[in-house]
């Protein structure tokens, strides 16, 4: 009997240990968990970018700076003279201007300009003017430009009243700046868009240039033809021009059509301005004369 109570309690005692260290390995499991995660950390498959790798593309080379351009300096008086010989026979009589015209016609003072051209008519019934004047320094220029104003405003003046062709220059002057140099033009647009293209070249060359076509109202010249009421005539000057002309009714020789022939080198005069061309130009003649060499 006491042999069985003490088996069957052993027996107890052995559940009890059981059970209590069963506890204790689900506890432990619970802390330490010995699932490992799912996914392992993903590698990186690329090997990062080096820094001191050299960039696919070379870097753009340096465009050349624009060229900048060069300051002008030319005479004023040699630009002047070269630009009343080429338009010449596109200009009413003209005679150059000096120190009186610059203070008085202007009233520029004479020590705000270093160099000056100015070219105005001979006679009273034209408009026609040309000037450049190279300021003594930038600060001067203004004055210049103030005289130029004073200028216009006396020859606006002038002109309202008188002859409207010779007003309507006057009203389409040109006043150019460009640094210490100033231009001014009164003129007819082909004589203005021609001495504003020189002006403007002495700054930069590149600009198209403007060829002026020549007018001729008197020519000297050698007769190729003639007859009791027409000639042609030669002139060569650089090129060569014909003219077939007719004799206008009030035409005035200087002695008998006899007395000339063909060969003879002459002077005409026409009654209205011939404009350049390669082909024989026409005009109609109001004078003719023996070419008299001064």
């Amino acid at each position: 009997m006491k042999k069985r109570f003490l088996c069957t309690l052993l027996a107890g005692m052995m559940v009890l240990s059981l059970t209590a260290c069963g506890g204790k390995k689900e506890e432990n499991n619970a802390t330490n968990p010995t699932t490992q995660p799912t996914e392992a950390p993903a590698n990186p498959t690329e090997k990062p970018a080096d820094p001191t790798d050299a960039p696919t593309e070379a870097p753009a080379e340096p465009t050349d700076a624009p060229e900048e351009t060069p300051a002008a300096d030319f005479s004023v008086v040699e630009l002047m003279n070269s630009v009343i010989t080429t338009a010449g026979a596109n200009l009413p009589g003209m005679m150059q201007g000096g120190e009186m015209e610059l203070t008085e016609l202007y009233t520029i003072d004479a020590a705000a300009v270093t160099e000056y051209g100015i070219y105005i008519p001979m006679m009273m019934v034209h408009a026609t003017e040309l000037a450049i004047f190279k300021a003594a320094g930038e600060e001067n220029v203004q004055a210049v430009v103030d005289g130029i104003n004073h200028r216009v405003e006396y020859l606006t003046d002038m002109w309202s009243t008188y002859l409207p062709d010779q007003f309507e220059l006057v009203e389409n002057h040109k006043v150019v700046t460009q640094g210490e140099y100033v231009l001014f033009i009164v003129a007819e647009p082909e004589v203005a868009a021609y001495v504003e293209n020189v002006f403007m070249r002495q700054f930069d060359p590149s600009l198209e240039e403007v060829v002026l076509l020549r007018k001729f109202d008197q020519v000297d010249g050698t007769l190729t033809e003639l007859t009791d009421s027409s000639l042609k005539l030669e002139l060569v000057d650089g090129k060569t021009y014909q003219f077939d002309c007719t004799f206008a009714d009030y035409i005035y020789i200087e002695g008998d059509i006899a007395e000339f022939a063909v060969g003879d080198k002459v002077t005409v005069a026409f009654e209205a301005p011939v404009t350049e061309s390669e082909e024989p130009m026409q005009a109609v003649l109001t004078y003719l004369a023996k070419y008299v060499e001064y």
